[in-house]
């Protein structure tokens, strides 16, 4: 039964003129959803060992890679695309609001190794519990917690 889809998913495409290089993928694709059936096929029309599926598979991906950006220009996604990754300009814009913890080069903020610095927002809240028992602790300058 997955064969006939193949098969009529195939012919769809070449009537519908699918670009020859999307159908030598999806073709690829096809016949390493199975390849031991086309490794050890009777005909030899359609006989291809493991080496020649894996070249076929190759070969199209490699054609597609060099089209990829003309694709996905054709697709007009990018007004629905959210993630920052999608262009230079909005990954910075994202790098920029991302908040930073140590070794930052803002100069309000105080240096330290990364590892823990004083959060006002922090303490102002812990304050509120009351006894300073529930106030953190300070860390040692040699504590396991620091070197981290």
């Amino acid at each position: 039964m997955q064969t006939i889809g193949h098969r009529m998913a195939y012919d769809a495409a070449i009537e519908a003129s699918v670009d020859p290089v999307l159908v030598d993928i999806y073709l690829a694709s096809a016949i390493r959803s199975d390849p031991t059936w086309y490794s050890e096929a009777s005909d030899p029309a359609v006989r291809l060992s493991g080496s020649e599926q894996m070249e076929m598979q190759l070969n199209a991906c490699t054609g597609g890679v060099a089209r990829l950006e003309e694709w996905l220009d054709k697709l007009e996604v990018e007004p629905y695309v959210l993630a920052p990754i999608v262009s230079d300009e909005k990954w910075d814009a994202y790098e920029q609001r991302l908040e930073t913890f140590g070794g930052s080069q803002d100069p309000r903020v105080g240096s330290s190794d990364g590892v823990y610095m004083e959060d006002p927002h922090i303490n102002t809240a812990v304050e509120g519990f009351g006894p300073a028992a529930h106030s953190p602790r300070q860390l040692q300058p040699n504590s396991v917690t620091t070197r981290l």
